[in-house]
């Protein structure tokens, strides 16, 4: 019993953590920042950069969906329901649980099995890895010493994974497992493979320019390098099982504490990533909720 009760109390711990540690960070962001001068730069905003910011993410968040589309083998206009609802839990679950929602909603809307749905996650999350990898290559690469491109050849070591798996039968003692490892496979043809990191490496390229969008309409003086090596580092963040709620805290630290390293003003960079994520956060939600009453209607079973 109490080995029991001891094992469900870690993940309430981890989540109390998380969200305890989220807000302090997030505390500290406001405490660096006078509102006089934060609510100054949001009101001063360029509007056009704004307007190009949403447009930028919007087409981000379409191109998010199509990789579930491809993957599951569904109908796009479904994929992107399941998508926007899972995208909403994510960000309103702490530490990551949102991600456990995508296999149960592709099981309610498609032919998978939760065990195919969980491939189906991997195999995304496998390939969007290497695909940030692989831009991250050009970012990080002068900055810590090593040539780029082999830190692109070691960018496509979770794909060269998939392909291992799609040319390798292996029976494992679980029947899961197995099932599993032959979801995992099927990322492996080379039409849905290559088309998921395609779409990986463009979406990726859009989150940057969204962060850059954001932070160019609040100065002028930051620059692609600067926005890029900040986007992929708030967006390592946001991957981990150790978020509050919506990144809230943790994604705008890593952020503005980037940018700041990088010679960014500091009012800047912590007002930016506070906009860039809010507008990720509603957007989501908005979305997320009335995909979720589609899904509800069209998803029967």
């Amino acid at each position: 019993m109490n080995n029991e009760t001891h094992r469900g109390g870690i993940p309430t711990l981890k989540i109390a953590v998380s969200i305890l540690v989220s807000l302090a960070l997030f505390g500290l962001l406001l405490l660096n920042v006078r509102p006089a001068r934060l609510f100054g730069l949001i009101q001063r905003a360029q509007v056009f950069w704004l307007f190009v910011a949403a447009m930028v993410y919007s087409f981000d968040y379409m191109l998010r969906g199509l990789r579930v589309s491809i993957a599951a083998k569904l109908p796009y206009r479904i994929s992107f329901f399941i998508f926007s609802t899972y995208m909403c839990l994510v960000r309103l679950l702490p530490v990551k649980l949102g991600e456990l929602s995508l296999p149960i909603l592709l099981k309610r809307c498609g032919e998978t099995s939760l065990v195919e749905g969980t491939s189906v996650l991997v195999g995304i999350r496998l390939i969007d890895l290497s695909a940030l990898m692989t831009l991250g290559s050009f970012f990080v690469g002068g900055v810590v010493g090593i040539n780029k491109w082999i830190l692109v050849v070691l960018s496509l070591l979770p794909i060269g994974v998939i392909l291992f798996l799609s040319r390798t039968q292996l029976r494992l003692s679980s029947a899961h497992l197995t099932r599993f490892v032959e979801g995992l496979a099927a990322f492996g043809s080379p039409g849905s493979l290559f088309s998921i990191y395609g779409v990986s490496l463009f979406r990726w390229g859009l989150n940057i320019l969204f962060f850059y969008c954001v932070t160019r309409s609040l100065t002028s003086s930051v620059g692609i390098f600067q926005a890029g090596t900040a986007a992929l580092s708030s967006s390592i963040v946001f991957s981990l099982p150790v978020n509050g709620i919506g990144g809230v805290g943790t994604v705008d630290a890593s952020w503005a504490g980037v940018l700041v390293l990088l010679g960014v003003g500091k009012d800047v960079a912590i007002t930016s990533g506070i906009l860039a994520n809010m507008y990720a956060n509603v957007l989501s939600i908005i979305l997320g909720g009335g995909s979720y009453l589609v899904i509800r209607k069209v998803c029967s079973r």
